[in-house]
């Protein structure tokens, strides 16, 4: 009776799988059922019912296989271009080299154009004054003053070279938001790679969990099974349905975490390659910490934190030195004047013109001879800063060093851990693939099976997660070292 029973509901357990689809597997061997069941519903009926539903199902699984996956290089290529740090960063950096001119050092010339005219209409009937009456005057000029400083210790050159300095530190900054969208990105892709393959492996042992109840079933229909080992396999199909549940949340979770790193503005569904995940990246230990040395942008921002403290030492000098400025001018001027009032013969007053022209041309000096130490100890400050930023790089690097030290343990770790649970995921695929044939001729027991399905199940999600923990490594390692 047994064997009779599996022969008839063979091609429901070894057609499993399309997981999205199991719907339709159900409705087959409920088909079956009715047919055995019903003499309404004769042989042929049933195989072009099962035809037509085998077509609609491979149509859909179809559709799914068309869809688009996102690589790697396209969501950092998209995420990138919507990033507002690094517009930002883009910003401050056009900021800092419009300001870097010598205009801004104090090394060009100042000229200024003055105009004015001023207008005067006054009435004096005062009885002690020389003139009464309506008096008007008015003044127009023209003058134009040239301010030059033609040398001030050097200062301007200093001024000038943190000011190309502020830009290289800005340049450094775009690139760190760069660097770090690149790792963002990366790394909220690895976590939906990760995330989707678990929920490959999860939903496969979830698949056959409900295979295998819906076969129990049936034979517990026909009286071939009981209701003890039904219940034992339902209760494995719920732990199933119940890990699928909690990994498909992962993997929304996942899916708003790489939208969000990829600044998009509205949420996307993305279904990413993650096949990724079996890619083993290639490392040299002594290169690795050579770049670290070199192209890390901390330490490069540091480094010209350092240069801007040193000129800034030389500013503070400067002002102990003497200054020498250079000052022109020269200036325009017409008057005009009238009396309202009669003269002794009893004419009126004609209105009275002028004009002046004037040029000064001077050089000053100036050298400060006490100012209570405070130069001096701006001068001091300014080294003890430089002192600081010294000490802060020497910090920093023995830091980056250890960083990076961990990073490669971890890295080496993760690499051999990857190569073991490999060797132990194919193990397990094989051994659930000799199950399901020692389970379908009665060898084995449906415990032992699910106690296969377990170690399958476990040993996938292990091997997913160790090469995600190598793939983390690698790409904190490669950020640390600037080369992302």
């Amino acid at each position: 009776m047994t064997a009779s029973i599996h022969a008839k509901y063979s091609f429901v357990w070894e057609s499993r799988e399309l997981a999205a689809f199991s719907n339709f597997k159900f409705y087959l061997l409920m088909s079956r059922t009715k047919y055995t069941q019903s003499s309404n519903i004769n042989v042929s009926q049933f195989v072009v019912l099962r035809a037509l539903c085998l077509a609609v199902l491979m149509f859909g699984w179809g559709n799914l296989q068309s869809q688009q996956i996102l690589s790697l290089e396209e969501a950092i290529q998209e995420g990138l271009s919507g990033q507002f740090g690094i517009q930002i960063a883009k910003e401050q950096t056009k900021i800092q080299m419009a300001n870097n001119t010598w205009a801004r050092a104090g090394k060009s010339p100042e000229i200024n154009l003055n105009v004015g005219i001023p207008q005067t209409l006054s009435e004096n009937n005062s009885p002690v004054s020389f003139i009464n009456g309506v008096f008007y005057s008015g003044n127009a000029s023209v003058s134009i003053d040239l301010l030059w400083n033609l040398y001030n210790g050097g200062r301007s050159h200093a001024t000038k070279r943190q000011l190309e300095l502020q830009v290289e530190s800005s340049k450094i900054r775009e690139q760190v938001e760069i660097q770090s969208a690149i790792r963002n990105i990366s790394r909220a892709y690895y976590d939906l790679a990760i995330a989707q393959a678990q929920l490959a492996t999860i939903q496969t042992v979830f698949d056959l969990s409900k295979d295998r109840l819906e076969y129990e079933r049936t034979k517990k229909a026909f009286g071939a099974s009981s209701t003890f080992l039904a219940n034992q396999l339902e209760d494995a199909y719920l732990s199933d349905s119940i890990a699928l549940v909690g990994q498909r949340n992962m993997v929304r979770q996942a899916e708003v975490a790489l939208n969000a790193a990829m600044a998009n503005p509205k949420k996307m569904s993305y279904q990413v390659d993650t096949k990724i995940l079996d890619e083993i990246p290639v490392l040299d230990q002594k290169e690795i910490f050579t770049q670290l040395k070199s192209q890390n942008l901390t330490l490069k921002s540091l480094l010209v934190d350092r240069y801007i403290a040193e000129s800034n030492v030389s500013v503070q000098e400067s002002f102990l030195r003497p200054q020498i400025g250079l000052s022109f001018g020269t200036s325009a001027q017409a008057n005009y004047a009238k009396l309202f009032t009669e003269d002794a013969n009893g004419n009126v007053r004609p209105g009275v013109v002028g004009n002046v022209f004037t040029a000064n041309l001077g050089i000053t000096m100036t050298y400060n001879l006490f100012d209570g130490g405070v130069i001096r100890t701006n001068r001091e400050n300014a080294k003890l800063q430089t002192n600081v930023i010294n000490q802060g790089m020497a910090q920093a690097e023995l830091n980056l060093y250890y960083q990076m030290e961990n990073l490669w343990i971890t890295y080496q770790n993760q690499s051999e851990l990857v190569n073991a649970w490999i060797q132990k995921a194919n193990l397990a695929a094989q051994n659930l693939e000799i199950a399901k044939e020692r389970l379908n001729i009665g060898s084995i027991s449906s415990f032992d099976y699910r106690n296969v399905q377990l170690q399958f199940l476990n040993a996938q999600l292990s091997k997913v997660n160790a090469q995600y923990q190598m793939k983390a490594a690698d790409l904190e390692m490669r950020f640390l070292a600037g080369i992302l």
